[in-house]
């Protein structure tokens, strides 16, 4: 009797070895890089909000924060930690990477007058900056 092509078949090829590890050593980096940019964007999004709930604050403008118009995003958040925290934001974030509050920025639009917050620090993402406008 002859035995079946998978009854010999005891082990794994060198290409199905090979390709595995290749996934491994691949996904976790782009996950992780991946949830670092989620963080990203969720930090973004509770400083922009914290600057909302202080500029509507009667007394309170952007140019308190330093914030001017046109100038892009300039204006470094960890700056504005005095001045926004613990009344709107409980503490500025931190960039996961960097662990320290320099990677974001702060700018508002002359045109749409709209506060625009971004990071400079971001993985993969084809080099696009990662903002939140609001």
């Amino acid at each position: 009797m002859a035995k079946s092509k998978l009854a010999k078949s005891k082990g794994f090829t060198l290409l199905e070895i090979l390709l595995v590890v290749g996934i491994i050593a691949i996904n976790p980096s782009k996950q992780l890089a991946d949830a670092r940019n989620a963080q990203r964007r969720s930090d973004l999004s509770s400083i922009a909000n914290a600057i909302y709930q202080y500029t509507i604050e009667p007394g309170n403008q952007l140019s308190t924060l330093g914030i001017t118009e046109d100038a892009g995003c300039t204006v470094a958040v960890s700056s504005l930690e005095g001045l926004l925290n613990p009344t709107y934001i409980s503490a500025i974030p931190t960039d996961p990477t960097s662990g320290n509050g320099t990677s974001y920025f702060v700018g508002l639009d002359s045109t749409s007058k709209r506060i625009t917050v971004c990071s400079d620090s971001v993985e993969g993402n084809g080099g696009v900056a990662i903002s939140i406008t609001k």
